[in-house]
């Protein structure tokens, strides 16, 4: 089942709105995906996630770094750069993925940390997360 991991990773590689269609070649039809701002039960609402994401932000493109795991669970280690607001963004996270008896997705949760990758970089409310980071660290 490796070489199905290898073809999960290098589908995120090539993801793109041109082959959003053929997601249902690694995801089972009802699946549970998780970020840190959605939660989607299929793979249409899948398709309209990836869709939004690829139309709002230019040239996005995954990086997968590192696997580990086997055959049935794996964690993909990503890189997900983009444009957007006139900035250049680099998420670093992880895909924790299973699959299902057929070599589908069948659950995929992504963690990566939100404050310190988006919130703190934005103007105004970046400000305001900064200070909070600032104040919970004087305390340890």
């Amino acid at each position: 089942m490796k070489n199905r991991i290898e073809e999960i990773i290098a589908y995120y590689e090539n993801l793109s709105l041109a082959n959003l269609e053929t997601l249902g070649n690694i995801y089972a039809p009802q699946l549970h995906f998780k970020d840190p701002f959605i939660e989607i039960f299929d793979l249409p609402g899948l398709k309209r996630y990836y869709t939004n994401l690829w139309t709002r932000g230019r040239n996005p493109r995954f990086k997968i770094t590192a696997s580990v795991g086997n055959e049935h669970r794996c964690a993909l280690i990503w890189v997900f750069r983009y444009e957007r607001f006139h900035m250049n963004w680099e998420i670093r996270g992880c895909f924790w993925v299973e699959l299902n008896s057929h070599g589908l997705i069948v659950k995929h949760e992504d963690f990566w940390d939100v404050s310190s990758q988006i919130y703190e970089r934005l103007p105004v409310i970046g400000l305001f997360f900064r200070a909070i980071k600032w104040g919970i660290s004087t305390l340890m």
